[in-house]
């Protein structure tokens, strides 16, 4: 008798090199600045470690993300960390889990282009851009928020309006033909 095991990936981490720093810690700095990281209008937590205030020679590091959320990258001197002071050398090391998110088993074979579709500014990384979508999990979660908000806020006017107005009167008054940003899926969601 033959096992079948279902096999899946629950963290990947993939890492690009910049040994000339083109990519440099100030260049992630100012891309994250003017939006390079930004996912669905949002910009993700960072957090910078190392010699930031006063440099050593040590070297820095910039964060992107959290990992519990799945998608993290790490942006650090390499060349310094290595004992280098002079070194340009960088790594952008991105770390992909499986929350809200399936990773794909083409991550081995293509990693360049998982690291490339990560964020806007990571497009430098490869040509080709494979990006992984988001479960609609997020959408779920934001409407069943918006309408507890919209309840607690608009519950009474809209109770008031059913006394003088029938229920489609009441609808048709109060329909936005807009999709709120945070409920707008038609643009893949990182």
């Amino acid at each position: 008798m033959t096992r079948r095991y279902d096999g899946r990936i629950t963290r990947w981490d993939g890492a690009v090199d910049d040994f000339d720093g083109t990519h440099s810690i100030e260049w992630a700095v100012n891309q994250y600045h003017k939006g390079g990281f930004s996912t669905g209008g949002n910009k993700p937590f960072t957090l910078q470690h190392g010699d930031w205030a006063i440099r050593n020679g040590n070297g820095r590091t910039f964060t992107v993300g959290r990992r519990k959320n799945g998608k993290f990258l790490r942006i650090y001197e390499k060349g310094k960390e290595q004992g280098d002071a002079s070194s340009a050398w960088v790594r952008w090391e991105l770390q992909l889990g499986q929350k809200g998110r399936i990773v794909p088993w083409l991550v081995l074979l293509l990693p360049g282009q998982f690291v490339a579709g990560a964020y806007g500014c990571t497009r430098w990384v490869s040509d080709e851009v494979q990006r992984i979508k988001t479960f609609q999990k997020k959408r779920d979660a934001n409407l069943e928020h918006l309408k507890y908000w919209c309840s607690k806020t608009y519950g009474g006017l809209v109770n008031e309006l059913l006394k003088i107005m029938n229920p489609e009167e009441v609808v048709n008054c109060l329909v936005e033909h807009t999709v709120p940003k945070r409920l707008d899926f038609s643009k893949p969601v990182d």
